[in-house]
């Protein structure tokens, strides 16, 4: 595969992303335009080009983290059962009620996250260069966002629950139809 080959599968990955919210949270498998082990391929393939050449950002490098440690969390062979028990969830929230539903990472997961960033790292520090992020958990806004979600839960923090589910989809990842906060707002207290 080579980067321009990367770049285009990517775009299209990107491309397959829908924000189904309030009705659903993740996709199927079948909406991905190729096989995820071909995507998570080409953001390895992308990210050695630019890194290569130096042109890498900490902009994008974030964004190649996020999209890479989503793959998996949002699109999945059968969705249907994880998007009822979505709506089950939300349905719960309007009625002050936290159900046990563990919503998907946003920011992507944290351990395909935490691969990605040591891959960037890893080649950074192989070539010589310095390192794009410094003085922060490479990974931040997926721990942040694990940690929030874990605590929400554990602590039966209605509010925190309600501004998890209110959150954009994502931070980094650019899509077609993509939330701001202020669109995603699907549950309100009365």
């Amino acid at each position: 595969m080579t980067p321009l080959q990367a770049e285009e599968i990517l775009n299209k990955y990107w491309n397959s992303i829908k924000d189904l919210r309030p009705n659903a949270i993740v996709q199927p498998t079948s909406d991905l335009p190729y096989i995820s082990a071909k995507i998570k391929q080409a953001h390895f393939v992308l990210g050695e080009e630019l890194i290569k050449n130096g042109i890498m950002t900490k902009e994008f490098a974030e964004t190649l983290m996020e999209s890479y440690g989503i793959i998996d969390s949002l699109f999945i062979e059968d969705p249907e059962p994880i998007n009822k028990k979505y709506r089950e969830y939300i349905a719960g929230l309007k009625k002050g009620i936290i159900t046990d539903f563990r919503m998907p990472n946003p920011f992507g997961e944290c351990i395909p996250v935490l691969e990605y960033a040591n891959f960037v790292g890893e080649l950074l520090f192989s070539l010589g260069k310095p390192a794009l992020i410094t003085n922060d958990p490479v990974p931040l806004g997926a721990y942040v966002y694990d940690a929030l979600r874990t605590k929400a839960q554990k602590d039966n923090d209605l509010n925190l629950c309600i501004e998890i589910v209110n959150t954009s989809l994502t931070r980094a990842v650019h899509y077609p139809g993509k939330k701001n906060n202020a669109e995603s707002v699907f549950v309100k207290l009365d």
